[in-house]
């Protein structure tokens, strides 16, 4: 969703953001350029560089620690721990007028300051309670224990400061980030709740302005493909779905943001899109084709976790699309949808493949595993919510994340896992909650 706060018009980084005007709805040819791609930290998979460098600290603290004591080190790191934590909560409300490198560093900064006072504090607390103790055994168990608190604080200052590296506009620093496999086994064995910590600081870094299809640290499978055929856009059986396409509006109150994306009619007068495009939306609008009457709706149905949402559109009476069977790798496919918040556009894509991509929910929380095709195409943000379409203009899928490590690839839910919400949204017509503003 597209969003600019009131004050000054500044993108929200909320998901679909408004750029300059493109073209009524136009033909898309994409590059060539595929390179190496690998699969998400695959057992076995190699170290990178960055793996070294952390298992190098974590070896020079545990020899620090060593010296500091299990009781210095538990005190330092409980300091550490909570100065963290303040630091990743409050500083997504320091750099919101911030954007890029720039945020990157003084989300990091302020983090890595919190901490370290955290530590400071605590350690001197440690460090006068162990110059108490002269019995020996007791100081050996107390060193021991001090080298392996201080490699767990290490290990989690790396996951933190990873955490926002990795969707942070870092170029190959990112991918390093992850690709790491030793950063990737923190982030499996660390709870969930931990994870939540951090998601405010993540979604305030992130550059791509549209949800991630895969969560922790993980390089996208980025699967080879042909190029896409961009003779399909001429097709009629396509073009004919232009009139059941939707440009989704609104205004997040809680916000101050308004909003825009895109959606397709499903069944009559019900729209289907993303649950990040209507998140925390009191009165929606849709605008067939993205012009013309505008159209009041109201959400029915919101799934944050699969990201779908059901509007309900009294009267609208457009006509309806409807979903296909599986698609195949290598199927021609078109994005069609409103990029930018400007005017329809499509694109030729290619579906890579069907992938179970583990996610987090809208919000950034938790953890979600979705079906989805990795899809060959272009992705922008106010794409989201907007059909991907079959050669024979039926929907193959829901267009809802694009790609950390490759511009041309993209993400669609499958027909097959919405059918639920689907089914439940085109029997309803009384409006829901629709939550929080989403961080999208």
């Amino acid at each position: 969703m597209r969003g600019s706060r009131f004050r000054g018009g500044r993108s929200a980084g909320l998901g679909l953001h408004r750029g300059p005007p493109v073209a009524a709805v136009r033909p898309g040819r994409l590059g060539t350029g595929l390179g190496f791609f690998r699969y998400p930290n695959t057992p076995g998979a190699l170290v990178n560089f960055l793996d070294i460098v952390v298992v190098l600290i974590a070896a020079g603290a545990a020899l620090s620690g060593w010296k500091r004591g299990l009781v210095g080190g538990v005190l330092s790191f409980a300091g550490f721990l909570a100065g963290a934590i303040i630091g990743a909560v409050v500083a997504p409300h320091f750099i919101g007028g911030l954007t890029g490198f720039v945020a990157f560093l003084a989300g990091i900064g302020i983090v890595i300051i919190a901490a370290g006072a955290g530590n400071l504090v605590a350690g001197l607390l440690g460090s006068w309670i162990r110059r108490q103790v002269s019995w020996r055994p007791v100081r050996v168990v107390d060193s021991v224990g001090g080298a392996l608190f201080s490699v767990l604080t290490v290990a989690l200052v790396a996951w933190v400061l990873a955490s926002a590296a990795a969707v942070a506009p870092l170029g190959a620093l990112s991918s390093q980030v992850r690709g790491s496999a030793v950063l990737g086994e923190i982030d499996r064995l660390l709870p969930e709740t931990t994870r939540d910590w951090v998601s405010g600081l993540r979604s305030a870094l992130d550059s791509t302005g549209l949800p991630q299809a895969f969560s922790g640290f993980t390089l996208d499978p980025v699967i080879p493909i042909a190029e896409p055929d961009p003779a399909l856009l001429k097709d009629p059986a396509v073009r004919k779905a232009w009139g059941s396409l939707v440009k989704v509006e609104g205004v997040a109150t809680a916000c101050s943001t308004r909003v825009d994306g895109s959606g397709f009619v499903f069944a009559k007068d019900h729209v289907m899109t993303n649950a990040h495009v209507v998140a925390g939306i009191d009165n929606p609008d849709v605008l067939v084709r993205g012009t013309g009457k505008r159209w009041p709706a109201r959400v029915v149905y919101i799934d944050p976790r699969l990201d779908v949402a059901v509007l309900y559109v009294p009267g609208l009476n457009a006509p309806v699309l409807t979903f296909a069977g599986a698609a195949k790798a290598g199927a021609s496919a078109v994005v069609a949808g409103f990029p930018g918040g400007g005017t329809l556009t499509a694109t030729s894509a290619r579906i890579r493949g069907t992938i179970s991509a583990r996610g987090s929910d809208i919000y950034g929380r938790g953890t979600v595993i979705r079906q989805v095709y990795s899809v060959r195409g272009t992705i922008r943000p106010g794409n989201s919510g907007g059909p991907l379409l079959a050669p024979d203009g039926r929907v193959d899928g829901v267009v809802f994340a694009t790609s950390i490590d490759d511009p041309e690839t993209g993400y669609a839910l499958t027909a097959a896992s919405i059918t639920v919400a689907a089914r439940a949204g085109a029997r309803s017509s009384v409006a829901v909650a629709t939550g929080s503003c989403s961080t999208r």
